[in-house]
Parts: structure tokens; sequence; C-alpha cells
């Protein structure tokens, strides 16, 4: 069950079909991870959504791979303020 796994988006958004679709028209037009260039196959909120980003502000998205995407989410993690 994917909902059970510690890197599963809590967001049900991230499962429907309408950002399925955002998700693949966005790639499609930006296929490249803004960090190291490889192949994207995450689009990552800039300003995460649970703290206070927009989720479907485009404008507050970007192409990244997965590594980079998981780098990017772990630092986030840690920087997370407790309480």
């Amino acid at each position: 069950m994917k909902e059970g796994r510690r890197d599963a988006p809590q967001d049900k958004r991230y499962w429907s079909y309408a950002w399925r679709r955002a998700r693949i028209g966005f790639l499609g037009k930006h296929p490249t991870c803004v960090v190291c260039e490889r192949l994207a196959t995450v689009v990552d909120h800039i300003h995460p959504v649970t703290q206070g980003g927009e989720f479907w502000d485009r404008n507050n998205w970007q192409p990244m791979c997965e590594p980079c995407h998981n780098a990017k989410s772990s630092s986030e993690r840690r920087k997370k303020p407790k309480g």
C-alpha cells in the first residue's frame, strides 16, 4: 500500500487524475532536471505545499530527477522547525 510508505505523499491530490495529467504535461514541456540536467521524472514544488506553497501554481513547480528531488526533500525535512 503506497500510503503506508514513508516517502509516499500525504496530500491526496498527488494521486488525482488532474495531478497526473498536469505532471505529465509539465514534464513534457520541461524534460530536464533543474539541478543536474538529467531526465526529470518528478514535478517538485519549489516552496513545499506543507510549508505554505501553492499546490496548483505552476510558478511553484520545477522539474527534477528523483535523486535530486530526494536530496532536496531530505534537506527540507531537516530544516523544518519542530513544534
